[in-house]
């Protein structure tokens, strides 16, 4: 029996990625479809090759299959270090996700029409931030003002080329964190996504921001694990 299969439809990708990793999982948000190139399934894995400034590989599963064309991928963090030792690491992400009934019955933050000050916030506070006013995956702004009308906390819920919606530029004046805010905040965006009938909202986070972390998880996100990223 040939224990390697592989596909160029997305769909059986897809089907793939349910059987391995159940629902949700990753591959759904982060393997478009008019950018999926190729998946391979071995025993316990899969392998999926998408379009991504160059070409971008997802290994998933105890024992990935590495495609020589991956300019850049993401593998476990679970995988044992030297199946990789030869790529040169970039960084360390975790995928998280949530049903967003589960907070259906929290309070509403503001929605931002009017965007003039998120800008500001972010490069001063989150200058790592990847989603800014004026991106048109941007679904709405959610935030936060203080007693004295200042902007405080922001976050965009964004629509990617998957059509996955996503939770993106989270940020909190650091004068006021401490003081639950971003917990807040999240979870009011959770359920200003409810009420527009998003059922799911994805995200990704650098593992080691345990603060983040800890926020995501307390609001009721779930860990769909943890990547190690790679280029070569």
């Amino acid at each position: 029996m040939n224990e390697r299969h592989e596909t160029t439809d997305h769909a059986q990708a897809m089907q793939w990625a349910r059987e391995l990793l159940g629902t949700p999982n990753v591959a759904v948000p982060w393997i478009p479809k008019d950018k999926f190139l190729n998946a391979v399934r071995t025993p316990g894995s899969l392998s999926l090759t998408r379009e991504d400034k160059g070409v971008f590989g997802f290994g998933l599963g105890v024992n990935p299959e590495l495609n020589p064309a991956w300019t850049h991928f993401s593998l476990p963090k679970s995988l044992p270090r030297e199946i990789t030792e030869e790529f040169a690491l970039q960084g360390q992400w975790s995928a998280y996700s949530i049903d967003t009934g589960l907070c259906a019955q929290e309070l509403p933050v503001e929605e931002l029409i009017d965007t003039s000050g998120v800008e500001a916030l972010l490069n001063i506070h989150a200058p790592d931030s990847s989603t800014y006013p004026g991106n048109p995956e941007v679904i709405f702004w959610a935030g936060i003002h203080s007693e004295d009308g200042e902007l405080i906390a922001v976050a965009a819920v964004v629509r990617w080329e998957s059509g996955a919606k996503m939770i993106s530029s989270v940020a909190v004046h650091t004068d006021r964190r401490g003081e639950g805010l971003a917990q807040r905040l999240v979870k009011g965006a959770m359920r200003m996504a409810f009420d527009r009938g998003i059922d799911r909202i994805n995200l990704a986070v650098f593992t080691k921001n345990e603060s983040a972390r800890a926020v995501y998880e307390k609001v009721g996100f779930t860990c769909l694990g943890d990547f190690l990223y790679f280029e070569h």
